[in-house]
């Protein structure tokens, strides 16, 4: 998965017609042989959710590029807190499974204001 200039995801696949049918915006634009295409889908939070739910791996969450992460001066988020929010940003129904003292309230929290 690449994403180019923070607005557009390359995905590539065997299968660009399951893409191209579920997103009417997105558009195949290089054929790579050996049944491999390479598609181009705009980078928001409805394409990528319906690419996590077409069960494509490492689709990369908007959460990344769009959220102003909430938090005391002085303080960033840890990595496994953005990682955490993006998975959950995704999907519908998720289980979060981090162990305790792990900082995942706000993990949650962030996630829980964008949905």
């Amino acid at each position: 998965m690449q994403v180019l200039k923070d607005r557009t995801l390359v995905v590539r696949t065997r299968f660009p017609a399951r893409i191209t049918e579920t997103i009417p915006t997105s558009n195949v634009v290089k054929d790579l042989g050996e049944e491999r295409y390479e598609v181009e889908v705009p980078w928001d939070w409805d394409n990528a959710e319906k690419l996590t739910h077409m069960r494509i791996k490492d689709v990369p969450s908007p959460i990344q590029r769009d959220y102003q992460w909430p938090r005391p001066m002085g303080f960033e988020p840890f990595d496994h807190q953005k990682d955490t929010s993006s998975f959950l940003s995704l999907r519908r129904r998720a289980f979060c499974f981090n162990e305790q003292g792990r900082l995942i309230c706000l993990s949650l929290q962030c996630t829980a204001q964008l949905t």
